[in-house]
């Protein structure tokens, strides 16, 4: 079963970004006026990372994913980071 997981790091600062809001959301492509449909709302914990995965299922994720990101005032780059 595939897993999608995050970390998310304060580079300013230099140290796991707590408490930030995470919003995994999916393109539906079905005409609606708001066409992105919200699979996962949550917030990252003291150590930067969600508790669980964002994301489990064998139908969309055929192995583990995830996410690492480093923000700063200037911007966040981002990486596949297996």
């Amino acid at each position: 079963m595939g897993r999608l997981i995050t970390h998310i790091l304060n580079m300013a600062q230099g140290h796991p970004a707590a408490r930030v809001v995470i919003r995994l959301l999916r393109l539906t492509h079905k005409g609606h006026s708001v066409p992105w449909e919200p699979l996962v709302i949550s917030i990252t914990n003291v150590d930067g990372r969600r508790d669980g995965p964002l994301l489990e299922a064998e139908a969309v994720l055929s192995e583990r994913h995830h996410v690492p990101m480093l923000i700063s005032p200037v911007g966040y780059p981002t990486d596949q980071g297996r």
